[in-house]
């Protein structure tokens, strides 16, 4: 698992991600969601869980714009639910998919791709990603959840290191 989260954290950080931008997280619980969760925090960046229970396009929406979120790790099954609303996100920038689909959109990477990527980069710059991580610091936000919003707009709850 830390070979994984590594070559995952490396690969976020080749693709552009850099510290305190900020990434959903929306699939089901499976080991790939750990995975990608420790590697978005290992490389400084901010996870943003989402429930897969959010059906409604705009709850969704909500909670990516008002994150600010740069980039989407999703399953199969919320691929859709991304597609829907990621043309009305200013900062959104990439889809990474844990299943790997018939074929890819525009915009999105499969996970195996990136921890792929991860793995030269490592090679290439191996202390890219301890430089990163021991740049964190115990103030910095690592997690935004967002409360339900059943009696308004749900608010982001910032959880540091």
């Amino acid at each position: 698992m830390r070979e994984r989260v590594h070559s995952f954290a490396a690969g976020l950080q080749s693709l552009g991600l850099s510290a305190g931008d900020r990434v959903a997280l929306v699939a089901e619980g499976r080991s790939d969601w750990i995975a990608a969760e420790l590697a978005v925090l290992y490389s400084g960046a901010i996870n943003v869980p989402i429930s897969v229970k959010i059906d409604e396009s705009a709850d969704l929406k909500f909670r990516l714009a008002h994150s600010g979120c740069k980039m989407v790790i999703c399953s199969a099954g919320q691929r859709e639910k991304i597609s829907a609303v990621r043309n009305d996100l200013p900062d959104f920038e990439k889809v990474i998919l844990l299943d790997m689909p018939s074929e890819l959109r525009q915009d999105e990477e499969f996970v195996g791709e990136v921890i792929s990527r991860g793995v030269v980069s490592l090679k290439e710059n191996p202390n890219a990603l301890e430089k990163r991580r021991d740049a964190i610091r115990e103030n910095d936000c690592a997690n935004i959840c967002y409360t339900s919003g059943t009696t308004a707009d749900p608010k982001g709850i910032m959880l540091t290191h």
